[in-house]
């Protein structure tokens, strides 16, 4: 795990490459959190960096092919950071992702808070035990600005892009 490298889009704070588990996401988070609380100065900020980088590296391992290589990483500027994931997964997992994300990025704000209240008060589980939640989650967050990409190959598997961009006001 490399961090804390200055790019021409602003500072790595943190980049991953290889295949995902536990430990690593408990790292990533923590190396996050501690800088995000010494770099960014607004507390909400901070809190929507945190949590879409938790659901994002979430869905890289639940939904990621096992020892599949994923990507994370984070850049930091002053007015912006931007979080990027991609991961393999098969083929029918990508569609249906896209075709969920396709569903909810042409809801209007309102009508995605009443979805994300109904699932809630759902007691249906994820066989990994989440709520599915994870989509709305980063697309609030971002305050809509994520890309997501799904690309299948010939060879029977497809990779998920997420990159989020999160605006941090400063003074």
């Amino acid at each position: 795990m490399q961090r804390d490298q200055a790019t021409a889009s602003g500072v790595e704070w943190l980049r991953f490459e290889g295949t995902v588990d536990p430990a690593v996401v408990q790292v990533a988070l923590v190396h996050l959190e501690r800088t995000t609380f010494r770099k960014v100065a607004d507390r909400l900020a901070q809190k929507r960096i945190f949590r879409v980088a938790t659901e994002l590296l979430q869905n890289m391992l639940h939904h990621g092919l096992p020892q599949g290589t994923c990507t994370f990483s984070v850049h930091g500027t002053q007015e912006r950071w931007v979080l990027k994931a991609s991961n393999p997964v098969l083929p029918p997992s990508g569609a249906h992702l896209t075709a969920r994300w396709d569903a909810l990025i042409a809801e209007p704000e309102g009508a995605l808070r009443a979805r994300e209240r109904d699932a809630l008060s759902v007691e249906v589980r994820s066989e990994h035990g989440g709520g599915g939640l994870g989509l709305y989650e980063i697309l609030r967050r971002a305050d809509g600005g994520v890309f997501y990409d799904c690309l299948s190959f010939d060879n029977g598997t497809a990779v998920v892009e997420f990159t989020a961009h999160i605006l941090t006001p400063h003074e």
